[in-house]
């Protein structure tokens, strides 16, 4: 589906730098991310007047606060197998795919045009959300994740 490839685990609750708490969170934790993610950043800003389309002057682009994962679950509490909860494919090795395209959230959008982001696969993903009961599916299309790469606050 997309043309590069890292390495990730199946995390339940993990640990964040939150005023909240990480409850039903379910993510890929994407350990081997880091020198990626650097070489996006340093390619937007660089490029900034290509990749910051919402905001006319250059920005400072850093390290998202967490660490690099894709988010399956963001504290949305299961309406099924709820006692399987840390237990289903928990700790799993899985094979991601990613995009080379970096994208930006933007405020005609979301609100946010603070994010950049490339989209990633993961061949559970929805599987996942519906073992637990969850929304899969937006406008009938199956949810995809992403990985935040840089921030500009």
């Amino acid at each position: 589906m997309y043309p590069l490839k890292t390495k990730g685990f199946i995390t339940y609750e993990p640990t964040r730098n939150m005023q909240g708490k990480s409850e039903w969170w379910l993510t890929i934790e994407l350990p081997y991310f880091s020198d990626t993610a650097k070489m996006y950043r340093w390619f937007i800003g660089r490029e900034w007047y290509l990749a910051d389309q919402c905001h006319g002057k250059k920005r400072a682009y850093s390290k998202p606060p967490h660490h690099y994962h894709i988010s399956i679950i963001r504290g949305e509490k299961p309406r099924a197998n709820l006692d399987q909860w840390g237990k289903y494919k928990a700790n799993e090795k899985v094979n991601v795919e990613y995009s080379n395209e970096i994208r930006q959230t933007s405020i005609a959008r979301d609100g946010k045009d603070h994010f950049w982001f490339v989209e990633a696969f993961y061949e559970y993903y929805v599987e996942m959300r519906k073992f637990y009961g969850l929304n899969y599916q937006r406008h009938g299309a199956d949810f995809k994740g992403h990985i935040t790469v840089a921030r500009a606050f």
